[in-house]
């Protein structure tokens, strides 16, 4: 039987959600430095200049009074304060694109095997029989694994990864019952020890 492994929907939906994460913080940022700061810089102005006529001498009273938000924050944002809201959105949009990228590309990624031999992700063609070995031990805590192959005298790993692709576990027992085989038929081969002359029957 052929298996052919789809992305998850659990990792879709994970990808999603960074890349919608990214691009709001870009968003936020992006919008404070054009308009939140220098907005806020304006009004400290204009508290400046009411304070010069003796109008008043309290900033959270007199942003009180007009409704403005960051009563607490009487000192006008600097440029260079202004400047990090836009290396910040800049940072998350350019993660944010990244991520997306790479969902684009994952979709288009999958394992299979058909019952001879398994193809990786990266479209690497190995024989069942080439398997020497299989680390589970991320598997439990993660959903991955590490099958490793010999091809051309060199030992390589696959990586199996169930948690992003649905249908991961089973190559990952296929390629476990054909070492389990590889195995029993090595047993097979040993024959048992002569028993020693003078032996007692």
């Amino acid at each position: 039987m052929e298996i052919v492994t789809t992305l998850s929907r659990q990792w879709r939906n994970r990808m999603l959600l960074q890349t919608a994460f990214f691009i709001g913080f870009a968003l936020w940022f992006f919008y404070d430095g054009y308009f939140t700061y220098p907005k806020h810089n304006q009004r400290v102005a204009e508290f400046a200049a009411a304070k010069a006529r003796g109008e008043t001498a309290d900033w959270r009273e007199y942003a009180g009074k007009r409704g403005w938000p960051g009563q607490d924050h009487p000192a006008p944002y600097s440029p260079g304060e202004i400047k990090v809201q836009f290396v910040l959105g800049a940072i998350s949009a350019e993660i944010g694109l990244m991520v997306f990228v790479w969902f684009l590309i994952s979709l288009r990624l999958k394992m299979t095997c058909d019952g001879q031999t398994v193809c990786g992700v990266r479209g690497q063609q190995v024989p069942l029989d080439a398997f020497v070995g299989v680390d589970r031990r991320k598997w439990d805590r993660k959903g991955i694994a590490y099958a490793f192959y010999e091809e051309n005298g060199r030992r390589r790993r696959m990586t199996i990864d169930d948690y992003k692709f649905i249908g991961g576990e089973d190559i990952l027992k296929q390629i476990e019952e054909r070492l389990a085989k590889k195995k029993e038929a090595r047993t097979d081969k040993i024959e048992p020890p002569e028993p020693s002359k003078g032996a007692s029957p």
